[in-house]
C-alpha cells in the first residue's frame, strides 16, 4: 500500500509541476446549439464548445517552446525556425546548441509578451495543442503517432474535445455568428463594423499589435480580433499538406478582412502574419437518471472495497 501511495504522490507531483508551467488561456463559452449556418453555408455548429478569447500570445507560445523544443531534433515539431529571419517582428529569441550539456532555451523579448505569436506553421500549432492538453505535443487532439505527415488524416482524426485548432464551422461561428440576432455580422466585432476596432491597413512593414487591443469591442460571443492582427489557422489540411488560414492580418484591406482566404503549407510558412488561436470541445452528456442511479451504485461499492483495504 506504501508503494502505491508513493506511486500516486510522484503522479501527482509530476501533474502539478506540469500544471503550473501551462499557460491559462482564457476561453469563452460558445452556446446556441445547432445554429443556421452563413450563406455559404459554414458556421453552423450541433455542441457547445470552448475557444480562446484571444490569439496564443508570445508569453503563452514560449511556456510550449521551453518544453518542448530544447534539443535539435526537437525542430520537427517545425516549432521554431522562420522566426530567425525577421528577429525584428518575432517576439522570442533562442540561445544554446539544442544538445545535452547546451538546450535551446528562449527568452521574450521586450514589449512583445503579450504580442501574437507568429511565423506559426499549423503543424507547430497543432503540436501547441497536444501539449497544453497532455503536455506530450505528440499526444492529444492529434494524433502523430497514428498519421504522422498525413496532415489531412490528422486534422480529420482530431479529437475535438480536447484542445485543437477550431474547424471552419467553429471558426465562423465564433467570429462573426450573433446569438442575440441569430445571424451574421460582417466583421467580428461588437457590433459588425471595422473602423477603430481592427487591426488592419498597415504597412506591410509593420508588426501585430497585443492580442488585448480592441477588447473593449469584442464580438458578441466575446471573442477578440478575429479580424485582423494576425491571419488564423483552423484545424484543417489538404492531402497536398496545406492548411487554411482566416480573420486577414495588420496589412489587410477592409475587403480582405472577411474575404480572404489563405492557403499555406502546414509545415513551412515565413510568414508574420500567421498565429492561431485554440478552441476545445464541451460535448460531456447529462447522464439520465439510470445512470446517476449507476454511478452512485459504483461509489458505494468502491468506498465499501476501500474500507475493507483499510481493516
Amino acid at each position: 500500500m506504501k508503494k502505491i501511495a508513493l506511486s500516486a504522490a510522484c503522479v501527482l507531483a509530476c501533474l502539478a509541476a506540469f500544471a503550473a508551467d501551462r499557460p491559462s488561456i482564457e476561453m469563452v463559452t460558445i452556446g446556441n446549439v445547432g445554429n443556421k449556418a452563413n450563406s455559404d453555408d459554414n458556421g453552423r455548429v450541433d455542441y457547445v464548445y470552448e475557444i480562446g478569447k484571444y490569439e496564443v500570445s508570445n508569453s503563452e507560445y514560449i511556456k510550449f517552446l521551453n518544453s518542448a523544443a530544447t534539443k535539435t531534433n526537437s525542430n520537427k515539431y517545425y516549432v521554431w525556425g522562420k522566426q530567425e529571419k525577421s528577429a525584428p517582428k518575432c517576439g522570442i529569441e533562442r540561445a544554446g546548441a539544442g544538445t545535452d550539456e547546451s538546450p535551446f532555451t528562449y527568452t521574450l523579448k521586450s514589449g512583445k509578451e503579450n504580442k501574437p505569436a507568429i511565423y506559426i506553421t499549423a503543424y507547430a500549432a497543432a503540436r501547441f495543442c497536444n501539449w497544453l492538453e497532455t503536455g506530450d505535443a505528440n499526444t492529444g487532439a492529434y494524433d502523430f503517432g497514428t498519421y504522422g505527415d498525413n496532415f489531412a488524416a490528422l486534422f480529420a482524426n482530431a479529437d475535438k474535445t480536447k484542445y485543437h485548432l477550431p474547424t471552419l464551422d467553429e471558426w465562423v461561428k465564433a467570429a462573426y455568428y450573433n446569438p442575440h440576432t441569430d445571424s451574421y455580422q460582417k466583421f467580428a466585432t461588437d457590433d459588425g463594423t471595422a473602423e477603430g476596432k481592427i487591426v488592419y491597413q498597415l504597412s506591410g512593414t509593420s508588426e501585430p499589435e497585443d492580442v488585448t487591443i480592441y477588447e473593449d469591442y469584442a464580438n458578441p460571443n466575446g471573442t477578440v480580433n478575429q479580424n485582423g492582427n494576425v491571419f488564423e489557422w483552423i484545424g484543417y489540411a489538404d492531402e497536398a499538406g496545406n492548411g487554411f488560414l482566416l480573420g486577414g492580418y495588420y496589412a489587410s484591406s477592409e475587403y480582405d478582412l472577411w474575404n480572404q482566404k489563405l492557403n499555406k503549407p502546414i509545415t513551412n510558412l515565413d510568414d508574420s502574419s500567421a498565429g492561431f488561436r485554440i478552441a476545445k470541445g464541451m460535448t460531456v452528456p447529462v447522464p439520465e437518471p439510470a445512470a446517476i442511479a449507476a454511478l452512485l451504485g459504483a461509489a458505494a461499492l468502491a468506498a465499501a472495497v476501500s474500507r475493507r483495504v483499510s481493516k
